[in-house]
């Protein structure tokens, strides 16, 4: 699966928490976001050293403009990454209360492990992604 491909697979199943999701589809996911919210901060940094402090002006206008673009995308992807997350886990055959490790102190790095773990066969939740 391409990134693309996995994008837009992950961002068209946002609300769908049934299913699976293979390990290139959510980690090329993944990569997105990161690439995302780096793009987004470094244009928020360098608008906010160059602001002026006489009003807005053209820099405080691209401020708005690209924290509003960058809050949107922001709020777009935290239900596809969730479900995405969920689906990871049904991939290595465990059910969706375990997304709520992510609450418990250091709980995402046990979910870190289960989201590298390669595809199990066919399993409750359906076919094996890899197929």
């Amino acid at each position: 699966m391409e990134i693309t491909e996995a994008v837009k697979t992950c961002l068209s199943k946002s609300f769908k928490l049934d299913g699976r999701a293979s390990r290139s589809e959510y980690w090329y996911f993944v990569l997105f976001q990161f690439c995302l919210y780096f793009v987004g901060i470094v244009i928020l940094s360098l608008s906010a050293a160059f602001q002026s402090d006489s009003g807005l002006g053209i820099v405080g206008g691209l401020f708005l403009l690209v924290g509003g673009l960058f809050l949107l995308a922001t709020l777009a992807c935290v239900p596809a990454s969730i479900c995405a997350q969920i689906r990871r886990l049904h991939d290595v055959g465990k059910p969706s209360v375990y997304w709520f490790i992510n609450l418990v102190p250091f709980g995402g790095l046990v979910l870190l492990y289960f989201c590298v773990l390669p595809s199990v066969a066919d399993n409750e939740f359906g076919e094996c992604p890899c197929k």
